[in-house]
Formats: structure tokens, sequence, C-alpha cells
């Protein structure tokens, strides 16, 4: 699901059912490839973190921070992308 927002100059997030990130982090990275566009936010359901198991360092994302909520079991789990911006910007403006 991509969300441009009409009212917000030059705001947009994505949202995908990743069913395991770490399984899908490659086919992840190509669909953000082939989009060719900066999201200030990317929401991820199903990104099946296992708590005290993943190291989450590895689907970081240069440019982003990642917040995340592990499962406890071996399904469910939600990440967001945040882009990183210098602090007090709130725009996309260069």
């Amino acid at each position: 699901m991509f969300i441009k927002f009409k009212n917000l100059r030059n705001t947009a997030l994505q949202r995908t059912y990743v069913r395991s990130l770490f399984g899908n982090y490659d086919d992840f990275i190509h669909m953000l490839t082939e989009i060719n566009f900066s999201f200030p936010i990317i929401g991820l359901s199903e990104t099946i973190f296992v708590t005290h198991k993943d190291n989450l360092s590895n689907v970081s994302m240069v440019g982003y921070n990642l917040i995340s909520t592990p499962s406890l079991s071996n399904a469910g789990g939600v990440a967001f992308y945040l882009t990183i911006r210098p602090r007090g910007r709130m725009d996309n403006s260069p």
C-alpha cells in the first residue's frame, strides 16, 4: 500500500505486509528501489522478529531508524523505518 497525501507537501508513507523481514529483506529492498521514492515513514506488518533471537542490524537501512515490536512467537510483529532528519527539520525541503 502506497499513500501519497495530497494536502501535505512531499509527504507519503509505505505500509507493507512483509511476512518475515529477515526472509524477504532483499525483495523488500528491491521493491523500494523499483518505486524510486524516499518514504519518510515505512510501516511493516508480520515482520516475525523473535524476541532475544533476531539481530535487527541485519535489516537496517541507511538514512532510517528502525523501531520494532518483536513477536513472542513465530508470527506477528510490526516495524517502522523512520527517516533520520536533522534536529528541528519537519519538512522535505532541501
